[in-house]
């Protein structure tokens, strides 16, 4: 509210703006073409929004039983459930499922949470599901079933997976 008072102040009020070229109308001229093309571009942004009332499997989710909810920094909602994983891009629902004929593909149909990480160029998707930790490369739709390997001290710790938490530096 008081970022609309002071903006209004400057627009109507305010005749002290630098440059002696400019009077006092063409500054009030130049002020209210601001504020028209500002509340067009607020305008086109609110028609940019997608909206939804309901997303079922009618409208093309794999499972009704849904357990974890995220929406990742593009916007997508992701569903994870019984079915799988279901990505919604505000026009339709992509489907991730175990495909026995695919190594990359959801090992586990029972996502029960949700998390986003970057490195570098790549951002990743961690999935807890019922038989532990995937990852799913965001650029490449390739999972990857990160188990824990004693012999192996880089492996995660557990094959228990209780959460996902995302850190400080980033890590999961």
């Amino acid at each position: 509210k008081q970022m609309f008072s002071k903006f209004f102040n400057w627009l109507f009020n305010n005749t002290n703006v630098p440059g002696a070229y400019l009077n006092s109308y063409s500054h009030k001229v130049f002020r209210i073409i601001i504020l028209i093309l500002s509340l067009l571009a607020l305008l086109n942004a609110q028609q940019s929004l997608r909206r939804f009332d309901k997303l079922s499997v009618a409208e093309g989710l794999s499972n009704h039983v849904i357990y974890s909810l995220f929406q990742d920094s593009k916007g997508f909602l992701w569903f994870g459930g019984e079915g799988g994983l279901n990505r919604y891009d505000g026009y339709g629902v992509k489907i991730y499922k175990h495909d026995p004929a695919n190594p990359y593909s959801l090992r586990n149909n029972m996502v029960l949470d949700i998390l986003e990480s970057h490195h570098a160029d790549t951002s990743f998707l961690w999935l807890k599901t019922s038989h532990g930790l995937e990852r799913l490369n965001l650029l490449t739709d390739q999972f990857t079933l990160l188990r824990h390997d004693p012999d192996d001290s880089t492996s995660i710790s557990s094959n228990n997976i209780r959460g996902l938490f995302l850190g400080k530096s980033g890590c999961v």
